[in-house]
Parts: structure tokens; sequence; C-alpha cells
């Protein structure tokens, strides 16, 4: 199903994949090159790179937050835009909006003592600025702007006013409470954005799926007991296993889900939840799903770290990719990594494009696939 054509030495396990090719990061270099391995354009910064993240198919931002710098660059390299700040400001992540105008979330120090700190958004073209003080985290889904504040709240902020549209406290609303995590700081928001869809938020509880009202933030639907009779686990557990490796699959109206040996959907138009031990099955093959998976038709790719016991008494990790087929429930393609060292080599969550898959390891190397049937 899927061979192995490449494997690349990159920057921080830094890469992102477009229709025609691949751009990597190593240091302060960025690599264009097709998927034949040609090396298509070169770009050198003035500084390393700390994260290089893709927005659709024609563009990409590279920060570094050394330099406290963003760049907007096309696919073939050209940098479109690019902004440099003072020295409180922290770049963490980027955005396109629907106008792509491309922005970064950042966090500054506005006084040293007391130490205060602000939250905001940067758009790299128009040089606008978002700045909220009582932000904690900002994130986007789908061109759309929220504010996770404190362990439970959660606001949606028009883009365009800069407004709050809607608050809301999930441990307010009676159908989540119980669902939600004690009071602790050091675990951070107990919930998740997952998807944006059809006018709905869903989001990713400790056990539970929610689907609010993108315009109101009212609860529609929430998803948490197993059907009657549906198990998981050796404690035959009847909720859902680890709702955040959740995965939004638009074309087929459902929420797809993977986690160590269990598999469960959600049919997004009838509401049915269902779930399905793999342990059996998966065990066989020496697989256990590690990361989030990535969908693409009627596959859940992940990366896996199995523990076996060897003949002679130690522990061993048997490390892969696989492909899980979710409307057979069956795997339908597996490759296993030759590593040094037991239990210090990792594979990261896999990126899927077209016809290419590609995964860093622990390591530094790229591992680039295409589909071969």
């Amino acid at each position: 199903m899927l061979n192995r054509t490449h494997i690349l030495q990159i920057y921080k396990s830094q890469f992102v994949l477009f229709p025609d090719s691949f751009v990597i990061a190593e240091g302060n270099v960025l690599i264009r090159m097709s998927y034949e391995k040609k090396p298509l354009a070169k770009v050198q910064l003035s500084e390393g790179l700390d994260e290089i993240t893709r927005f659709n198919d024609s563009r990409f931002i590279a920060t570094s937050n050394k330099r406290k710098s963003s760049y907007l660059f096309d696919n073939q390299l050209e940098m479109t835009a690019s902004r440099k700040t003072d020295g409180t400001f922290v770049v963490s992540s980027g955005f396109m909006n629907e106008e792509e105008d491309c922005g970064v979330f950042f966090s500054r120090l506005v006084n040293f003592y007391p130490v205060e700190k602000e939250e905001g958004v940067l758009f790299l073209k128009s040089g606008k600025i978002i700045t909220q003080p009582f932000f904690e985290r900002l994130e986007t889904c789908n061109n759309n702007l929220f504010s996770k504040e404190g362990l439970t709240k959660l606001k949606k902020i028009n883009l365009s006013s800069e407004e709050i549209e809607w608050a809301k406290d999930l441990r307010e609303v009676a159908e989540l409470s119980h669902t939600l995590q004690e009071e602790d700081k050091s675990k951070g928001n107990t919930y998740k954005i997952l998807a944006v869809s059809k006018g709905k938020l869903f989001l990713t509880l400790e056990c539970a799926i929610a689907a609010l009202d993108l315009s109101t933030g009212q609860l529609l639907q929430s998803w948490h007991t197993l059907p009657t009779g549906t198990t998981v686990g050796p404690q035959q557990s009847t909720v859902l296993p680890n709702p955040a490796h959740s995965v939004l699959h638009e074309e087929a109206g459902k929420i797809l889900g993977l986690t160590g040996y269990y598999y469960w959907e959600i049919d997004l138009q009838t509401g049915a939840l269902q779930a399905q031990d793999c342990t059996s099955g998966f065990k066989s093959r020496r697989l256990r799903a590690m990361t989030r998976p990535v969908c693409q038709g009627d596959h859940l790719y992940f990366s896996s770290d199995e523990v076996f016991e060897k003949p002679d008494g130690t522990l061993g990790h048997d490390i892969k990719l696989a492909a899980f087929n979710w409307r057979t429930r069956q795997i339908d393609w597996e490759w296993a990594f030759d590593h040094p060292g037991e239990g210090l080599y990792q594979i990261g969550m896999p990126k899927v494009h077209g016809d290419y898959l590609a995964a860093a390891d622990t390591g530094g190397q790229l591992h680039l696939f295409k589909k071969t049937s």
C-alpha cells in the first residue's frame, strides 16, 4: 500500500507537505524538494527556525523565537511577508484567516515586576494586533478564533471586530460538568478544540465529545457513555477512552477515534456512537496507537509503540506506522522501523497529503512514503 521512498535528515522534525513538493527546515535553511528528492529551491535566513506550519496548498509560516521573528512563505519559497518585534515578544504558532492575512499568536511581558503577560495575535500582512491580557491560550479552527481561559472557560472572538461573540464555562453546563477533570492547574485546559463544521464547534473533554452551536456557544449534543453492551479495556470501561485522539471526517460525516487498542466513531447525522475493542487484532501484530490519528479516505494513519517480551525475557519496543481501515476495522498497512536502544526511539504523528505520507523520528530523520495502490 505504501513504500518508503526516502529518508532525510531534518532539524527539530520540521517539515510541511504540498501537492507537488515538500519543505524541510535545517537550522536556518529552508529547502523545497520534489517527492523524487530533487532540490527545487533553497532559502537561508539569518536565524534558526523553531517551527514551520502549513496552512493551505500554497503557503506556510516559519517562526523563530530567538530573534522574535515570523515569515510568511509561499510553496515556491518566495517570502511574502515578515515581521520582527521587540525583545519581549515570543512567537508561539500561526494561522491563516479568511482573507489570508496570515497571523501568528504571541506572548510578551508587559511589566517585568510584577510580572504581567499579554497574549494576542499579530497579522503579518496588515500589521494589525489583537491583544487581551486575560487570554491564556489562543487557538484557531477553520478561520475561527477562540480564547481558552483557565481550565474550563472558552470564548469565541470575532477576528474583524475583535469583540467577544460568546463566553462559556463548560463546568456550568450540567451535561458536561461530570466529564471535566478536577481543578488542577498543572493539567492545563480540561478540553480541546476538535473541529468546526457546518455551524458546530466540536470539543473533546476528558471522557466526552461535545457539539456546541458555533454562533451562540450553546450545547447541542454530547457523547460520553458507550452503547449498552459495549466495553473497552481489561477494566471493561463503558466511557470513551481518550476523546482527544479523535478526528473529523467531514466527507463521511463522522467523528473517528483511535487510541491504544480501541476504536470509536460518531455518525453526525444520526448521533449514533459505536466503539470496538481491537486489542486481540492489534496485539497479534504488535500495534498500539500512540498518536492522534490522521484521516484520509478510508484510513486512519497512526504511529505505534508496542512493548513485547523477547525470548531472553527482556522487553523490546516495536515501533511502527500503520493504517487502520475504519470501514472494515482492519489494519491495511504497517511499516516497522529498525532502531537503536529500547524506549528511546519514537515516530511522531504522521502527515498525509495526496499520495504521500511523512513522519519524523526522534533522531531527526524524515521518513517519506508513497502509495503504490
